[in-house]
């Protein structure tokens, strides 16, 4: 099982190196540390370190301005890295975020399914092929289309 505290402490440290902290919340009996896109892969890679490699699922949550990416881990108990990944100014901007498939396999899964449902690209990703979607999609991600929109 994973200490907290080690885990506060080592979030703290990353985030520090990019000039942030991270934002620490209770969703009910889970700890969700809010983080920024940069600090995720040496997030990762300290949890790694520090006996935590269970990727449980990455989740997101559409929002007005961007998205909410959620990466539940399980050590004993459960605890989340939260992303929010705003909404690029113009239509030829991509939103992005580092891949984690090289350091945790299982997370090529989930950000293939996050890439379809809400159009997310992960960097580094070796085959970001549609998981859900059908091969010849030409509609919005179905997770961030407005009601109205069809593809």
């Amino acid at each position: 099982m994973i200490e907290l505290s080690e885990l506060r402490t080592a979030l703290e440290a990353i985030c520090a190196a990019t000039g942030s902290e991270p934002a620490e919340s209770i969703v009910g009996d889970e700890l969700v540390f809010e983080i920024l896109p940069d600090c995720l892969r040496t997030a990762v890679q300290a949890l790694i370190r520090l006996g935590s490699h269970h990727l449980s699922a990455i989740t997101g949550l559409n929002e007005t301005n961007g998205t909410q990416v959620l990466y539940h881990f399980w050590a004993g108990a459960g605890f989340t890295l939260k992303l929010y990944v705003p909404e690029p100014p113009g239509t030829e901007a991509r939103r992005c975020l580092p891949s984690l498939s090289d350091i945790l396999p299982a997370a090529s899964w989930y950000e293939r399914e996050v890439h379809d449902l809400f159009g997310i690209a992960f960097r580094g990703h070796p085959h970001l092929a549609p998981l859900i979607l059908p091969e010849d999609w030409d509609g919005p991600p179905p997770m961030l289309a407005q009601s109205g929109d069809s593809p």
